[in-house]
């Protein structure tokens, strides 16, 4: 079945399977890598356990000091990184107005947007993660660096972390306290439609052996 609207299906497209268990309770786990491209995914909890997926890289909140950033706080530090996440602030600051876009014409009436697709300030933050061990398994985000705090920024702006290009595997730490909640008995996870997530896929369980479905397309 194909979404409405959209043009028949031109070429084949295998159905990769990632199924498993549990290696280790109470530990989590990576399923996926970063790919290159998805259009489907489907993960569903086939024990009598609760799970816990987390999709993507960790996560953290900017603090502002006269319109700069000066500091990251990581709530999410990830683990299984090899090099350092690349971190991206989006949003946060004030749109520019008038014909030639310049600097000195900011909207200050505006009261910011910390999301990505926001307006941003032209003098955009910039900042370094570093590592740490990990419990778990290879690293964890130990913190961000500051290399430019930015300038003009109406509220803190949005913290991204992405893999790095050279490190497709560094993945959030999913937790009863983190991530969605796969329920015992067929608790599940779907994308199949226009987006789909590409980024690298945890999963966590406190029962060792505890089996799973990880099912998707390119």
């Amino acid at each position: 079945m194909k979404l409405q609207n959209t043009q028949c299906q031109m070429e084949r497209h295998p159905y990769y399977r990632a199924d498993g268990t549990i290696t280790t309770g109470g530990t989590a786990q990576l399923i996926l890598g970063q790919s290159i491209a998805r259009s489907s995914l489907f993960i569903q909890n086939l024990s009598n356990y609760a799970m816990y997926v987390e999709i993507g890289v960790g996560a953290g909140y900017a603090t502002l000091t006269n319109g700069a950033v000066t500091s990251v706080t990581v709530t999410n530090v990830g683990f299984n990184f090899t090099k350092p996440p690349l971190v991206r602030f989006l949003g946060g600051g004030y749109p520019v107005t008038g014909v030639n876009k310049t600097h000195n014409h900011y909207n200050t009436a505006y009261v910011g947007l910390a999301q990505p697709n926001a307006a941003a300030p032209q003098n955009i933050a910039t900042g370094v993660a570093t590592l740490t061990s990990s419990s778990v398994s290879g690293s964890q985000i130990n913190g961000v660096t500051i290399t430019n705090g930015g300038a003009n920024y109406a509220v803190a702006p949005y913290v991204m972390f992405m893999c790095s290009d050279l490190d497709p595997m560094g993945v959030a730490l999913p937790s009863p306290t983190s991530g969605a909640y796969l329920s015992p008995g067929g608790g599940s996870v779907t994308y199949n439609g226009t987006v789909c997530p590409t980024d690298p896929i945890a999963i966590y369980c406190a029962t060792t052996g505890a089996a799973f479905i990880c099912r998707y397309t390119d």
